[in-house]
């Protein structure tokens, strides 16, 4: 219960910080001392001030830690610099994501318009647009035409999916 004065008490602040931190309501009453981790886990846990806060907290975690961890991991992997060290389905993956991410931001994310509906400038945004997804299948294609013949020169029957057998990527 909170203090008397409306402030929260010592174990309500610890809960909320351990549960934003490892989503683990059971654990964090636990670590901040309830005698009964689980039954008060539970009561913590309809209580909506702590609930928000626990809310904000990760909020502003991933915000400032997670975000930019996978910015730097998308950038890594569309560096053109690292082609070789990512397959290309991995980079065009990466980048689809990162274009569909940008439309749906961008408020580009409802049906596009047809070719004769668009202005100039909308047009010009659209034929880059594409022209990265081709470059993007043609190193696919490339790295894939690539590989089937280094196997095929090794006696080694194709994998349908390219690399290992897997349709998906790091990031699928």
């Amino acid at each position: 219960m909170p203090a008397k004065d409306g402030d929260w008490t010592r174990q309500e602040r610890i809960f909320a910080k351990e549960m934003a931190h490892t989503g683990n309501a059971v654990h964090a009453a636990k670590v901040a001392g309830y005698a009964h981790p689980a039954v008060a886990a539970s009561k913590l846990q309809r209580r909506e001030p702590i609930m928000q806060t626990v809310r904000q907290q990760v909020a502003a975690r991933v915000e400032t830690m997670l975000v930019p961890l996978a910015v730097a991991t998308f950038e890594e992997v569309l560096k053109p610099e690292n082609g070789e060290k990512y397959p290309a389905r991995v980079r065009v993956d990466a980048a689809d994501k990162v274009l569909k991410h940008y439309r749906s931001t961008m408020g580009d994310a409802e049906p596009e318009k047809e070719l004769h509906e668009m202005t100039a400038a909308e047009l010009r945004q659209r034929y880059e647009r594409e022209k990265l997804k081709l470059a993007a299948y043609d190193a696919l294609v490339a790295e894939a035409e690539h590989t089937i013949e280094h196997q095929t020169e090794a006696g080694v029957a194709p994998s349908p999916a390219g690399e290992g057998g897997s349709n998906a990527g790091i990031f699928g």
